[in-house]
């Protein structure tokens, strides 16, 4: 009996003191930028239509992500909702081709369906700390074209 019991101690202390349960691992992403622009460098600007998001926080910000990492990129900015990447590049540091590298390496699904050179975007984006009515929440403002009366003066739609 007494053997019993103490087997049945050590079987218990063998068993409460395993931890046989995983921790999670935590990784994060780093979107450093690498390469300084100079100042005196000519941007070019690109919107890439892009297929294959299926939602904001997730799609449109990995994308967002790997555009902003590539060497030579000044901003990018993914719109979900127009399905648009909007670039602005050192093209003496990178390419189009570079960038919709970029877009398809952030995952399976994403796929560039037109490049397009461009003098300005055709969606204007807005600061964080904009208030203007026609701003909406994900801070992008209207079409190049709009005509409502916060978006007629340029130094406005910043």
């Amino acid at each position: 009996m007494k053997n019993t019991v103490q087997l049945l101690i050590v079987l218990l202390i063998l068993a409460t003191s395993c931890n046989t349960t995983t921790k999670p691992e935590v990784k994060t992403i780093s979107t450093e930028k690498t390469t300084t622009i100079s100042s005196g460098a000519v941007l070019t600007n690109a919107e890439f239509g892009v297929e294959g998001m299926t939602c904001q926080m997730g799609c449109a910000s990995a994308i967002e992500k790997k555009l902003n990492a590539v060497s030579g990129v000044q901003s990018a900015k993914v719109d979900f909702s127009n399905k648009k990447a909007s670039v602005s590049f050192d093209s003496s540091l990178t390419n189009p081709e570079a960038l919709t590298a970029a877009i398809t390496s952030a995952g399976k699904s994403y796929s560039v369906t037109t490049v397009n050179l461009v003098e300005e975007f055709t969606v204007k984006s807005c600061k964080k700390e904009c208030t203007k009515p026609c701003c909406s929440k994900d801070k992008t403002a209207c079409q190049k074209d709009c005509k409502k009366a916060c978006c007629t003066k340029k130094e406005e739609a910043a």
